[in-house]
């Protein structure tokens, strides 16, 4: 109330007490405040002062008129409550001027509901007490006004009450300011306590003052009093109290301090917080507050350390590999690399981190190997995967392999972030590689070897052979005794067993080098049977024996197989079985049965013979091996047949088994496919109808023996030139060939042989036919029978080879040979395959 009077212009008075005594006796006095301003109803200041009561009222009286033209409402009221006077503010609220409102009752203007109001406070003032009221009016516009109004008792000289000063000051614009005030103090401390973080207000010293509710929450305290007006850095640890006190410094300072540190919590809760610190200021500048905003940043923290740890765990691995990683920037350098890389170079990882990766030291011993590195991670940069094997360098200057690859990482959008450039070493594999290419060199040149020794055995063994037989074969054409024909047929017989033994050796050569072929083609099971029994009966009859085949159901009479191993196979089988059996019988059992749309065959050849022991039947099909030395003294053999049989079921998709008992006999059982074929019923073999077919096969033979004897080969009327380097079978064919009346000419090798026709090309003793050994010392029959051909002879060549490999008939063939004889030679086909070149085209 004094400061609304004084402020206004008035002279307000506030209280009465007395004075010092004065001569005149002692003064009742009152405090005065009286404003100081420069301006019209701008106060500056409020100057106190006591004033004797004989001067209230003149003071009074000259405040009154400064009142009349006054903002506040002012009235003063005797102890009747009758208006003395009033300024124009408060006359103008009933409408009046002071001069209407001057002996009019409070009650008359106020009425009764605000008199009633209004009469506690009058009452109060009257008694010499001073008294405010807070009033609310409604207004027409529907807003509400708020003025304070006090009561001041006025005072005589001589300090008796004589009235009341009433003072009302619309306090509106203060009401709505604090309103407002409290609007925003509500508003910001709902948004503090809606926050998720700890939000404390600090005082300047840095103490803190208040926290927010989640915050309470989030340091588990349960009552704030016992930490305000506490230092805020005190409750962190105190390795972190300075970090916390140099915040505050950085928010004076630069208008924001920030840290992240752990504290834990009021109940011991370890938690790291992300921290920042801004000041609050005065208009002056001068920082009152800090508000310091604390946010939990443990699950953060949590998650950061164990992607650090994860991290650190992938690096270990990585590290530990065998491989060879590393990561490669977009720019070709490289940045990261692991520990393998950097020890198989023993450099630093400073020494090529963030250098291109191409000129790092692993490449650095071969422009080839940069430029191959280069363009395949600039490859790799654009989106290009790679790998390959290429050498690198070691601490030890030397060079290894490693099987490296380039690979882009892309992001989501499918551009490349950064290529992963991997590698293992394969220098072990490249050394297994080498020396298994050494070792396969080595098989392949001892196979060469081996081959090249068959071939010069199979030379060496023909070419004498070729002699034996041929002078028997001129000896039983001559008219001799019984004695000596049977001696030539001994001579005869033991050298076609030599001749089975070497193609037997042959035979397992090519099997192991790969290099026997087999053939499907129509077969007819039955007749090859019986062709099989015409063989092996004879010597079972020598030797007394029973053969007998069983067919089982319905078999197929054509099949689909290579005849001659089929043959062979079998031949091998029954001719064993009649040979380790000395009493007793052989039986072959024939069957066969459906597997989808193909026919398998079955044959079991049984016998009653030796057996085989279980140790034997362990080494059964080795080759060169038949179980016991003895065996093969007794009964002679190579211990090859069932190697080869073996090798030659497996070629025809089919297996071999054998089961068998000591002086009891054995059963070797092997199966082959036989293709899509119709199966039938056949016409079983008995004992006399195989009689039968061998009595025929036998007489067929000897008259075929006889008829060797008694009939005369074809007329040859040629010349020949017989080239070979061994005078014996030079000797040998010009018998055989003069025998059919050819003219023959010799040479001792394939040089005399080109000189020999290049003299006689153009005469009439060119010869029209050369017989040319292929292995002759000078000039051998190939590059013989290539010279001919270049001087233009156009004669028949015979190619006549002790050899007896897969390729030998061919490549006489193709060097430009019309046809080709083995060793030993047989006379009847030498003369037919000259009478068959001499026979003019077209001739039958």
């Amino acid at each position: 109330m004094i400061g609304g009077c004084a402020s206004s212009g008035l002279v307000a008075t506030w209280g009465t007490h007395w004075g010092k005594q004065a001569s005149d006796g002692p003064s009742m006095q009152s405090r005065a405040f009286l404003p100081v301003s420069r301006e019209p109803f701008k106060t500056l200041a409020l100057i106190s002062v006591n004033i004797p009561v004989s001067t209230i009222s003149e003071l009074h009286s000259n405040s009154l008129g400064m009142a009349h033209s006054f903002n506040p409402s002012i009235a003063i009221v005797d102890t009747n409550e009758r208006y003395v006077s009033v300024n124009a503010v408060y006359a103008e609220q009933f409408d009046r001027s002071p001069a209407e409102m001057h002996g009019s009752t409070i009650r008359e203007m106020v009425g009764e509901d605000s008199y009633h109001l209004m009469k506690p406070h009058l009452d109060r003032a009257v008694s010499s007490e001073q008294s405010t009221q807070s009033v609310s009016e409604p207004m027409a516009d529907g807003a509400t006004t708020y003025r304070q109004v006090s009561y001041d008792p006025q005072l005589s000289a001589d300090g008796q009450v004589t009235g009341v000063m009433i003072v009302a000051v619309d306090i509106t614009d203060s009401k709505r300011r604090e309103s407002d005030l409290r609007e925003s103090n509500e508003f910001t401390r709902a948004i503090l306590e809606s926050s998720p973080d700890c939000v404390k207000v600090l005082s300047e010293a840095g103490d803190l003052m208040s926290m927010n509710g989640k915050g309470m929450c989030l340091m588990e305290i349960d009552d704030l009093e016992p930490f305000r007006n506490q230092a805020w850095w005190s409750y962190w640890p105190e390795q972190v109290q300075s970090t916390v006190r140099n915040s505050l410094e950085e928010a004076r300072e630069k208008g924001e301090g920030r840290f992240e540190a752990e504290c834990p919590t009021a109940k011991g809760t370890p938690k790291w917080w992300d921290v920042i610190v801004t000041p609050i200021r005065h208009k002056s500048g001068e920082v009152k507050q800090f508000v310091a905003v604390s946010r939990d940043v443990t699950a953060r923290r949590w998650h950061k350390r164990e992607l650090e740890e994860r991290e650190k765990r992938l690096h270990r691995v990585i590290d530990n590999m065998n491989s060879f990683v590393g990561i490669v920037d977009l720019d070709g350098t490289l940045q990261e690399v692991n520990q393998t890389a950097i020890d198989a170079a023993s450099v630093a990882r400073e020494d090529v981190i963030g250098r291109l990766f191409w000129e790092a030291y692993w490449w650095s011993h071969d422009d080839q190997v940069v430029e191959q590195v280069k363009l395949s991670v600039r490859a790799a940069i654009r989106g290009e995967t790679s790998r390959f094997d290429i050498a690198y360098r070691t601490a030890d200057d030397s060079s290894r392999m490693v099987d490296v690859s380039f690979v882009p990482v892309r992001d989501e959008s499918g551009e490349t972030l950064y290529v992963v450039a991997s590698g293992f070493d394969v220098t072990d594999r490249y050394e297994f590689e080498r020396s298994l290419k050494e070792a396969t060199d080595a098989a392949e040149q001892a196979n060469r070897a081996k081959s090249q020794f068959l071939a010069n055995m199979s030379h060496e063994i023909r070419t004498p052979m070729t002699s034996i037989l041929g002078y028997a074969d001129l000896i039983s054409q001559k008219q001799i005794d019984d004695d000596t024909r049977s001696h030539v047929a001994t001579i005869r017989r033991n050298g076609a067993f030599l001749l089975g033994l070497i193609n037997d050796i042959l035979d397992l050569s090519k099997i192991e080098a790969d290099r026997m072929e087999v053939f499907d083609e129509s077969v007819n099971l039955i007749q090859l049977i019986e062709d099989v029994l015409s063989i092996m009966q004879v010597r079972a009859e020598e030797k007394n024996l029973e053969i007998r085949v069983d067919y089982c159901g319905e078999i197929p009479r054509e099949i689909q197989a290579d005849s001659k191993r089929l043959r062979q196979i079998l031949v091998n089988l029954v001719g064993n079985a009649v040979k380790f059996t000395e009493a007793g019988h052989v039986r072959v059992t024939v069957r066969s049965e459906q597997i989808d749309s193909r026919t398998r065959v079955h044959f079991d050849v049984a016998d009653t013979g030796i057996g085989i022991s279980d140790e034997r039947m362990k080494k059964l099909f080795q080759p060169f091996s038949q179980g016991d030395p003895s065996i093969m003294r007794t009964y002679g053999g190579t211990g090859l047949g069932l190697v080869i049989s073996q090798r030659l079921v497996a070629m025809l998709d089919g297996e071999i088994t054998a089961r068998s008992r000591v002086n009891e006999g054995s059963c070797f059982s092997f199966c082959i496919n036989a293709g899509s074929v119709e199966c039938t019923s056949p016409t079983t073999l008995d004992q006399e109808s195989i009689r039968s077919v061998v009595s025929k096969a036998s007489r067929s033979e000897s008259s075929s023996s006889d008829s060797d004897e008694r009939q005369l080969p074809p007329s040859l009327d040629c010349q020949v030139l017989v080239a070979d380097d061994r005078r014996d079978i030079r000797y040998l064919l010009k018998r055989i060939l003069t025998g059919a009346g050819a003219a023959v000419h010799e040479a001792e090798d394939g040089q005399q042989a080109v000189d020999h026709i290049s003299k006689t090309l153009s005469s009439d003793s060119c010869p029209q036919v050369v017989i040319l050994d292929m292995q002759m010392p000078n000039l051998d029959g190939f590059e013989a029978t290539q010279e001919l051909r270049a001087l233009g002879f156009t004669g028949s060549i015979i190619a006549l080879t002790a050899d007896a490999m897969d390729g030998d008939r061919q490549r006489c063939l193709d060097c430009g040979c019309d046809d080709y004889m083995s060793k030993p030679i047989d006379s009847a086909k030498l003369i037919g395959k000259i009478a068959g070149l001499l026979k003019p085209t077209g001739v039958e």
